[in-house]
């Protein structure tokens, strides 16, 4: 055999590696780019459990703020504003819903009050109907009515009329806040 005879083999055979390389090589990786394309076609989400400590979450492009606390007043003395929950700066909102539980029974009636204020201590503008608690009575306000919030107001859960020395409070109050668009 001649050295242009080898040549010519050599390459026939160098072409059939690279044709049998293609055929059985190449397909796959086209498969795996058309599948990897169908993937990122479908948007998907993720959460790391039920529980976030954000301020704030969106859904479909529309943000939520859950804004909750403890009452001030946890150790079971007399206050007039045992919650005041603040909206955020950022943004007009609407209170979607709202609830206040008194886990301690109060010594004397009491009425709650629930309304909105530029300050962290007053209730100027009533935002849901007064409720009486009688005495050694547990207590729970829920807010089913929408209401605007203005930018930084003020959601004050507040105690009024009467004595205050036995109407003790222990408990937490909670708002749900929706963006407006």
């Amino acid at each position: 055999m001649n050295v242009k005879q080898t040549i010519i083999i050599s390459v026939i055979v160098a072409l059939f590696v690279v044709v049998l390389g293609f055929a059985f090589f190449g397909r796959p990786i086209k498969v795996i780019q058309e599948l990897t394309e169908r993937v990122v076609e479908k948007p998907i989400g993720a959460s790391p459990g039920p529980d976030s400590t954000h301020p704030n979450f969106s859904v479909n492009g529309v943000r939520f703020h859950p804004l909750n606390m403890r009452f001030a007043n946890s150790s079971g003395t007399a206050t007039t504003t045992p919650c005041a929950l603040q909206a955020p700066a950022t943004a007009t909102t609407t209170l979607i819903s709202g609830y206040l539980r008194n886990t301690t029974a109060t010594g004397t009636a009491g009425v709650w009050t629930v309304a909105t204020s530029t300050t962290f201590n007053a209730t100027t503008s009533l935002i849901q109907a007064d409720k009486t608690i009688g005495s050694s009575e547990y207590g729970e306000v829920l807010i089913t009515a929408q209401h605007t919030i203005t930018p930084s107001s003020w959601i004050v859960f507040g105690v009024k009329g009467g004595g205050f020395n036995g109407f003790k409070q222990d408990g937490r109050c909670a708002v749900l806040l929706m963006e407006q668009l």
